[in-house]
């Protein structure tokens, strides 16, 4: 079966989850290692089925016509995600810094469909760090409140400014360019937001800024916190283009 999902153009698989047993875990690393996005629907007797907290589960006994709509479902889920994933791929295409694609890159990696990543699951390298900024989200506070509790030494410099434990209050603001608006929209899209500005100060001092927050969640659902990838580049990189 690992090898057909490698070497096969499968629309979708169904897997009785007594018959795989342990390999079932197994098989679904390595599918997904392969193709993300593959629709696997296991279907199964059990109610309490041990990692596949994420994957779609079909209780037996069930009629042809469950079935039917539980492989339409996860094949239009499919193809939603696969639309989702060429978005990011064609918002990758537009960064300036090596930084922000290797972050990117490595929340993926750690996402699990439409479950969100855990803020300490994602890897950021120490060099990453200088160019990163943790934020925690409560949403429990309308407008919701962002709190800085990591910034790297590179933006802290950057900015001048001492960022420990650094609060926004919500006022709602959803305005373009403002820090609170990009992270509200973050937060409510529950996808990853990318945002850039040129400043042209005369002659030719030319200055470059581009922000990419991605979406983090302790429970997979909620946003809890933020992780914001910041550049800053005193030359503008068009000219070079």
């Amino acid at each position: 079966m690992e090898r057909r999902v490698h070497d096969e153009p499968l629309a979708f698989i169904v897997i009785d989850y007594c018959v795989a047993g342990s390999g079932a875990v197994k098989f679904i690393a390595s599918a997904r290692g392969v193709r993300p996005n593959l629709p696997i629907l296991f279907i199964s007797g059990q109610f309490n089925l041990t990692g596949v907290a994420h994957e779609a589960v079909l209780l037996k006994p069930f009629l042809p016509e469950q079935l039917s709509k539980a492989v339409l479902d996860m094949v239009e889920r499919s193809q939603r995600l696969d639309a989702r994933d060429a978005s990011l791929d064609s918002m990758a295409a537009r960064f300036k810094s090596a930084v922000l694609n290797r972050v990117l890159t490595q929340w993926r990696g750690e996402r699990s469909g439409e479950t969100l990543p855990a803020l300490n699951r994602v890897p950021i390298t120490r060099d990453e760090r200088d160019f990163v900024a943790e934020v925690v989200v409560d949403q429990t506070y309308v407008p919701m409140t962002f709190e800085l509790v990591q910034v790297g030494a590179e933006l802290s410099r950057r900015a001048e400014t001492d960022f420990t434990w650094w609060r926004i209050d919500g006022t709602g603001d959803d305005s373009e360019m403002t820090q609170e608006g990009a992270y509200r929209r973050c937060v409510r899209s529950r996808k990853p937001t990318y945002d850039f500005a040129r400043f042209d100060f005369g002659s030719e001092d030319t200055s470059f800024f581009e922000r990419l927050l991605l979406p983090c969640s302790e429970d997979g659902a909620e946003v809890t916190s933020l992780i914001a990838v910041v550049n800053f580049d005193e030359t503008d990189p068009a000219e070079g283009q």
